[in-house]
C-alpha cells in the first residue's frame, strides 16, 4: 500500500495485502478498523481469492462479494455479505481509494472464515 504518497494531488490506487492459505472451505467476511487519521475520501477493502493445488502456483486472484467501504471521515466498516471460499484457496485483501492521504494511517484488518 502507498498511503504516504502525498506528492500527487489526486491518487487513485489499488493495493494488496499479502495472501494467506485457507485450508478448509468457509464463508469469508471482512472487518476494518482504523486506529487513527481517517481520510477525506472513502476506502474500499475487498477480499480476493485464488485457488491452488499441491505443488502448483495459485490461479489469478478475483474479487469476492466480501468487501466493505470506510466512508470519508469514518473509522471502520464491516462487510454485509460473505463469500464462499473453497478449501486450499489463497486469499488477500485489495484496498481501493481515490484521494491523497493527509497523514500516515494505521489499520487493523480482520478476515473471518466460518
Amino acid at each position: 500500500m502507498n498511503p504516504g504518497n502525498n506528492a500527487t494531488p489526486l491518487l487513485v490506487e489499488t493495493s494488496y495485502v499479502v495472501g494467506a492459505l485457507v485450508p478448509t472451505a468457509c464463508a469469508v467476511g471482512i472487518h476494518v478498523v482504523f486506529f487513527d487519521n481517517p481520510q477525506a475520501f472513502p476506502e474500499t477493502f475487498t477480499v480476493r481469492v485464488a485457488t491452488t493445488s499441491s505443488g502448483a502456483p495459485p490461479s489469478a486472484f478475483s474479487n469476492t462479494a466480501a468487501s466493505c467501504t470506510v466512508s470519508a471521515g469514518a473509522y471502520s466498516c464491516v462487510s454485509l455479505s460473505t463469500a464462499a471460499i473453497a478449501a486450499d484457496s489463497v486469499i488477500d485483501v485489495a484496498l481501493t481509494f481515490a484521494g491523497t492521504f493527509s497523514t500516515t494511517q494505521r489499520a487493523a484488518i480482520g478476515v473471518t472464515c466460518q
